[in-house]
């Protein structure tokens, strides 16, 4: 049987990552982990991938490690001495990631900050774009995904993304944000328009949650926001980075409702 530290020393791939990998896949297995540490090591696979993809492998590459690791659980008994210890060890990290108050997930040109509890706006998780925000925002005890757009008079919103679902070619990584093409793209017209403190927000549809969860890290959003006067649309961009990830964060709290991630 293959130990997981032969397997690990002997793979060329960035050691973070594998691991987390060998015991996701180990995990889906054998059902080693409780459900909050299963969301936990998920959410930092996700991180440690997109981590490498930000320090210059390719997604074939970051592809390629995940498969390693799926091939090297795969030959590991489920009682494995070295994968129930790293169990263990991810049983006790979740324990201490559960009950931070707050946690940043950088990208490569923006940040996601996740609070397990609102802040003063009700906002939950946020990525701003100038005076624009974007992200899941809590209203009573129910969160959804929503955007405030800067000062104006904005009538409506639309959030593009890009359908993953469709080889629309995308291959290489990105080196910079760059709107989703609208030809392979899913449009999500906001459901609802409010107004609190003078702030307007708008809110969308918690399918688009599942929509940029499924994105690549270096792949962008578009909002484009419509003005009452009848200018000029306003379209803004934001990173897609560790959403998935930081949805996991929020989702591992039951303090509030947070846009499904099938």
């Amino acid at each position: 049987m293959i130990s997981l530290a032969l397997a690990l020393a002997v793979a060329t791939s960035p050691t973070l990552f594998l691991e987390r990998e060998v015991l996701r896949a180990a995990d889906a297995r054998c059902q080693l982990l409780q459900p909050g540490a299963r969301a936990a090591l998920t959410a930092g696979a996700r991180q440690a991938g997109a981590a490498l993809q930000r320090g210059g492998r390719s997604f074939l590459e970051i592809d390629e490690l995940s498969a390693k690791a799926q091939a090297v659980a795969a030959g590991m008994a489920c009682d494995t001495p070295a994968l129930l210890e790293a169990a263990g060890r991810a049983q006790a990290a979740y324990k201490g990631w559960a009950v931070q108050p707050s946690i940043e997930f950088p990208g490569r040109s923006r940040i996601w900050y996740a609070r397990r509890f609102k802040d003063a706006q009700g906002w939950r998780l946020r990525q701003a774009a100038g005076e624009a925000v974007f992200g899941v925002r809590q209203s009573e005890d129910v969160a959804g995904l929503v955007s405030a757009p800067p000062p104006g008079a904005w009538i409506s919103a639309t959030l593009w993304v890009r359908d993953s679902t469709l080889d629309t070619g995308l291959r290489a990584s990105a080196t910079r944000l760059a709107a989703p093409s609208r030809l392979g793209a899913i449009a999500f017209l906001a459901q609802a328009r409010t107004q609190e403190a003078g702030i307007t927000y708008f809110r969308f549809a918690d399918a688009a949650a599942d929509k940029i969860s499924a994105l690549r890290p270096d792949e962008a959003i578009e909002i484009e926001y419509i003005a009452r006067s009848g200018a000029a649309p306003l379209r803004l961009l934001f990173e897609a980075g560790d959403f998935a990830a930081a949805l996991l964060y929020l989702k591992a709290s039951d303090r509030a409702s947070v846009p499904d991630r099938r």
